[in-house]
């Protein structure tokens, strides 16, 4: 999850989830792109760590691979794509939680291809030196962040190892699971669903596919965690900046009256998010169109070590 100087404020509408509800007609939802790109093979390791990667063109036919980021407001790319972008548009400043505040050229949004098909997209790209290197090796050039993927309907199957573009509305929906209403603000370019982590239900929390845990916790809602019944903290992080976040882990969580174990939360100080490693707990359907968070919960049986490694944790599926 990323965000700007001029959007940081993003972070704190979470907390006033009563507000979105009540100017939440003020928030049109997004229309669906006409074409869509079909499946893509992702990682099933994303339960136990591992990120979604896309594979997208340049116009010229320039590979980009880019971290799929619906916590983040718009699409980074990395500074080695400048002759491909235009005339530079100005600045600004970008905050990441592992990195601290970078400065980030602003370029014109270019178009990008995935499996053949134009993504639709608007706004600014911000652009500056990557540092993402995961263990794969890869190379990552951009986050493909909410100013794109808002037009879409992603269905996250970690069993099947797939990423599906679905036509929003149009699926099997009884097989979806459970669906909850998703706030999204066209002013901050963030997505957020009813309750956290504790069960609480009169918050929201932001759905974040780029945050690599269970989710997060505001940093008051953190330190309740902690005190609850066998929490562990398992990464003492810097409580001012949150550069890098605290990590806990929770025997038990809740989420709308379901119970989940060994849940990974960090400190994020001002946000409650919805991570990866949770939506990943289940076939995950994120009509952005349709402003619907469906899951589907699958086996979540996950074993976790808590000796700080790649600053989070080591997880193993149980067999």
């Amino acid at each position: 999850m990323k965000t700007d100087r001029t959007g940081c404020t993003a972070i704190s509408c979470v907390v006033c989830w009563f507000m979105l509800l009540v100017v939440g007609t003020a928030f049109a939802a997004p229309r669906a792109a006409k074409e869509l790109p079909g499946e893509v093979t992702i990682s099933q390791d994303i339960k136990i760590g591992a990120a979604i990667y896309l594979t997208l063109t340049l116009e010229n036919g320039t590979p980009v691979v880019v971290l799929l980021d619906t916590g983040s407001a718009v699409t980074h790319l990395d500074e080695s794509l400048v002759p491909y972008l235009g005339p530079k548009k100005g600045t600004t400043e970008v905050i990441f939680p592992a990195m601290g505040w970078i400065t980030a050229a602003l370029y014109n949004q270019p178009k990008l291809f995935l499996n053949g098909t134009e993504l639709k997209a608007e706004g600014k790209v911000q652009v500056y030196p990557f540092r993402l290197r995961p263990s794969s090796g890869t190379e990552i050039r951009g986050i493909l962040g909410l100013n794109c993927l808002k037009h879409y309907c992603l269905q996250i199957d970690p069993e099947a190892g797939k990423l599906r573009f679905l036509k929003s509305g149009h699926f099997q929906k009884s097989e979806a699971g459970r669906y909850y209403s998703m706030v999204i603000s066209q002013d901050y370019e963030i997505a957020a669903v009813e309750g956290n982590l504790l069960g609480d239900e009169d918050t929201g929390s932001i759905v974040d596919t780029g945050w690599s845990t269970d989710g997060a916790l505001q940093q008051k809602n953190f330190r309740k965690a902690l005190r609850r019944k066998g929490a562990r903290l398992i990464r003492q992080g810097d409580p001012v900046t949150c550069n890098p976040p605290s990590a806990a882990l929770l025997p038990v969580a809740s989420f709308h009256m379901s119970s989940y174990t060994n849940v990974v939360i960090n400190d994020a100080r001002q946000a409650d998010i919805y991570g990866l490693r949770f939506l990943a707990r289940h076939v995950a359907t994120l009509d952005f169109p349709d402003e619907r968070l469906y899951l589907r919960r699958i086996d979540d049986s996950i074993t976790v070590s808590g000796n700080g490694k790649a600053g989070i944790v080591e997880a193993t599926r149980n067999p």
